[in-house]
């Protein structure tokens, strides 16, 4: 969802895009999150969302742990609460078991 701020910065200064924030992404993922669940219920809504969550933290510390996890959630409210760990409470890698 950042590439036309990503496009326009390069476009313009010819410099490297600034990563999203945390705070940026989680509001991304936590609106992207009550859409998928508008369109599907609970629990396929979030079985499916699953796929999307892998984009948004590739390549942040200690996402593989984080996406492990989540790929075993099943509540949209467990997810939201993990997400929430994830970003705001910094406990990457250590938050979600092994």
């Amino acid at each position: 969802p950042w590439i036309f701020r990503a496009i326009e910065r390069r476009m313009t200064t010819g410099a490297d895009p600034e990563p999203p924030s945390p705070e940026e992404r989680l509001r991304v993922i936590l609106e992207h999150l009550a859409l998928q669940l508008e369109d599907k219920a609970p629990p396929v809504g979030v079985y499916e969302f699953r796929r999307h969550l892998s984009c948004y933290v590739k390549g942040l510390p200690g996402s593989s742990v984080f996406r492990s996890w989540a790929n075993r959630v099943g509540s949209p409210e467990e997810l939201e609460a993990g997400l929430r760990r994830y970003f705001e409470e910094d406990l990457v890698g250590t938050a979600y078991g092994s």
